[in-house]
């Protein structure tokens, strides 16, 4: 029997056109709203997440589930001429979820990709993803954990072992901080910043990989190091993914109407 992908999960989307900003959004969601993200953050129930110079996270109920958007704040006037060239942050995004998704890679499903450009200049771009719910982030839960405890052991396992499928699957994760990890309550480790998350060269991956890596476990060092058995249990978790993870061919990504992408 076929083992079913995460992609067969995904729901249909459908284009969309509101408030200036054009795109495509979950049908389910389409209906409540989901077009017009700046109304979503007015509701009773939204609440912000993260903000930074760059972006706003915030959560709100639409279509009878929890959604998470992403707003990309404007880029520097030069990026976002060069953007009229590429597609935006938000895109992106939403077709790296969509194939690592189809690897079987733990990711929150996207749920749509919606942009305002002006003469082909991008002036706003969200991303919209479900809510990954009853989770901490990985820096909390170290924080809040013993060292050498059986579920940082098991954490750190999952952790090396997604990271190994990311890398197996022909992606390369560059932005690897503790923030960017979520914790669920059966212990799963999800990735939920896909913004550092670029298909690559087996080369180019295997040259960076230690670096990227590296650059987590310091940024984890932040939050609790990782004992030695810990970081035993990250790289037999890591190569397990790798062992583990098969390559597949991703279909195209594209928002056609009734179309099931992966997220």
């Amino acid at each position: 029997m076929k083992r079913a992908s995460q992609s067969d999960d995904l729901p249909a989307v459908v284009p969309v056109r509101a408030g200036g900003l054009t795109g495509f959004v979950a049908r389910a969601l389409a209906a409540d709203g989901a077009a017009e993200p700046e109304r979503l953050r007015a509701r009773q129930g939204a609440a912000v997440l993260k903000e930074s110079r760059s972006t706003l996270v915030f959560v709100a109920p639409v279509g009878g589930q929890l959604v998470v958007v992403k707003r990309y704040r404007k880029e520097r006037l030069a990026a976002r001429l060069l953007m009229a060239l590429r597609r935006s942050r938000a895109r992106r995004a939403w077709t790296c979820a969509y194939a690592l998704r189809a690897a079987a890679i733990r990711v929150p499903r996207a749920l749509g990709a919606l942009e305002a450009r002006r003469l082909r200049v991008l002036r706003r771009s969200y991303a919209l993803a479900e809510f990954v719910a009853a989770a901490e982030t990985l820096k909390r839960v170290l924080r809040s954990e013993p060292p050498g405890s059986a579920r940082r052991l098991g954490i750190a396992r999952r952790l090396g072992r997604l990271l190994g499928r990311i890398h197996a699957a022909g992606f390369r994760a560059r932005d690897l901080k503790a923030a960017n990890f979520l914790v669920d309550g059966a212990g799963r480790v999800w990735l939920v910043d896909l913004d550092g998350v670029r298909p690559a060269r087996a080369r180019r991956i295997r040259a960076r990989r230690g670096r990227d890596l590296a650059r987590l476990l310091r940024d984890v060092a932040g939050s609790g190091r990782l004992d030695p058995g810990e970081r035993r249990a990250f790289v037999r978790g890591y190569r397990r993914g790798q062992r583990r993870a098969r390559s597949r061919r991703v279909p195209p990504a594209g928002p056609a109407s009734g179309a099931t992408p992966g997220a």
